[in-house]
């Protein structure tokens, strides 16, 4: 009920967090060594080719950036998964990879 009586707020946390996810994937899409997956949900999936552990240690150590390595998963050993944030923290991830792949 109190879902229903907030819509509104519901709403339109759920446009902005479609419309980040759709700039994260151009952006990202745009990154030499990623495929970025087609996503309908609040995160994006990405394949890195090359050394994935030093992609992550990278946006750890030089943005505070944490994503989730999806290597448990046999399929996607090479894939991380990245939550869409605000668009402050959206920056920093985009930022994180560009400069790690330069």
């Amino acid at each position: 009920e109190v879902a229903l009586d907030h819509a509104d707020r519901f709403y339109a946390q759920r446009d902005l967090i479609v419309a980040e996810r759709a700039r994260m994937a151009t952006a990202l899409q745009q990154v030499t060594g990623l495929r970025v997956f087609s996503s309908g949900t609040n995160f994006l999936l990405v394949e890195i080719s090359g050394a994935k552990h030093d992609l992550m240690h990278h946006l750890h150590s030089q943005h505070e950036v944490l994503i989730s390595d999806m290597a448990g998963y046999p399929e996607l050993t090479q894939c991380v998964r990245i939550s869409i944030g605000t668009p402050a923290q959206n920056d920093l991830v985009i930022e994180g990879f560009r400069g790690h792949f330069g």
